[in-house]
């Protein structure tokens, strides 16, 4: 006759409950990020202090692009892969005056010429190793320069100090041989 011994016996989950209670937590977590995924998928409103951020983070990411805007910057285009289609998100890009430091560091405003018989008011365009059109940009609340390299877009209190951020990053890219 064998013996039952209970001290020795082994508690165990089954497989199923172990389902069950992976289900469970994976529900919970799907719950609790979509919502929180949800607030961050949300488009902002594209303004020249956003500009460079938002479209080389969602639009134009590792590609050689173009966003570009017509009727006082009322209508924008995204140009990629040899396709134009109209930018869908919200704008805020109105009266606006772009500027570049020409080959003898003045200051000039860009003309960018034409789409579909409209005047261009503002053509920002990328490469695919993230750089960007450099420039300067001013509107009714403020003026910012835009780098062509890994910068943030910077907000000044007037065309000359970007100009002095302009010629002072094209000099630190011409003096440093860490770039490449």
């Amino acid at each position: 006759m064998r013996r039952y011994d209970t001290y020795n016996q082994r508690y165990a989950f089954s497989l199923l409950e172990l389902l069950v209670v992976i289900f469970i937590i994976s529900f919970a977590y799907l719950l609790v990020f979509a919502s929180m995924r949800q607030k961050l998928d949300k488009p902002k409103i594209l303004e020249v202090a956003n500009l460079r951020v938002t479209l080389l983070n969602k639009e134009l990411r590792y590609t050689d692009g173009e966003f570009f805007c017509i009727e006082k910057s009322q209508n924008c285009y995204i140009y990629k892969n040899g396709t134009t289609k109209r930018y869908k998100g919200k704008l805020s890009l109105s009266n606006l005056e772009i500027y570049f430091v020409d080959s003898k560091e003045g200051l000039s405003e860009f003309e960018f010429g034409r789409y579909q018989g409209e005047r261009i008011s503002l053509r920002f365009k990328t490469y695919k190793n993230g750089s960007s059109s450099p420039m300067i940009i001013k509107n009714k609340k403020a003026i910012y320069y835009l780098p062509a390299f890994f910068g943030k877009t910077k907000r000044v209190d007037s065309l000359e100090k970007a100009k002095e951020l302009w010629i002072a990053n094209n000099k630190s890219l011409e003096d440093s041989s860490e770039y490449y």
